[in-house]
């Protein structure tokens, strides 16, 4: 990839997460009664807070984006049998959303099922969208990064146990990451017949 498509991706999804983190600031503020009470100037201070929250986050997963993608370079290197590389990422894709629960949440079992399921279905239906315009071969990495990097990206946020602030960091990562996985394959100029890195 060249510098200025990496930049070109940078700033994509900066705007991205900026956009994520307001929106999704806003209505947890705006359902949660956070607006009540407050000046013109205070609510566009908070709005503003909501949005630098949200590139801060896009900054987060473009960081666990570029490191996937050494991951994912190195392995594909170390593993002749690309099979190999495949089941790797399907058993931490198996084995981390147990371990998160048993070391890293703190809430109810019913609640962590409710945000690994919610997790699972969006990192499935970007994984299902990667195959569409790539092929087969595209979706356990897919699933990999939208279900385990995710994962590990939000653990802080996780151990608040505060249900407003796993929300306000999980959809701009979740969105910046699928973003991402959706943009590589334009970038890089797959076609549909070459093998997806991801």
């Amino acid at each position: 990839m060249s510098l200025s498509k990496w930049f070109r991706l940078f700033w994509s999804t900066l705007w991205v997460g900026a956009a994520a983190g307001l929106v999704t600031g806003g209505l947890i503020a705006l359902f949660d009664g956070g607006f009540e009470g407050l000046a013109p100037i205070e609510i566009g201070y908070n709005l503003l807070m909501m949005l630098f929250a949200g590139m801060t986050f896009s900054i987060l997963s473009q960081m666990f984006f570029f490191a996937y993608m050494i991951v994912n370079y190195v392995a594909r290197g170390l593993f002749r049998k690309r099979n190999t590389w495949v089941l790797v990422q399907l058993f931490f894709i198996l084995t981390v959303p147990f371990e998160i629960y048993f070391f890293v949440w703190e809430a109810s079992l019913p609640a962590y099922l409710l945000f690994a399921g919610l997790l699972a279905a969006a990192s499935l239906a970007t994984a299902w969208l990667k195959v569409r315009e790539t092929n087969r071969a595209a979706g356990v990495p897919t699933v990999f990064f939208m279900l385990v990097f995710t994962l590990v990206e939000t653990a802080i946020a996780l151990q608040v146990n505060l249900t407003q602030a796993v929300v306000l960091m999980t959809v701009p990562l979740v969105i910046c990451n699928a973003w991402q996985i959706m943009r590589l394959h334009k970038l890089l100029g797959k076609t549909e017949t070459e093998p997806a890195a991801a």
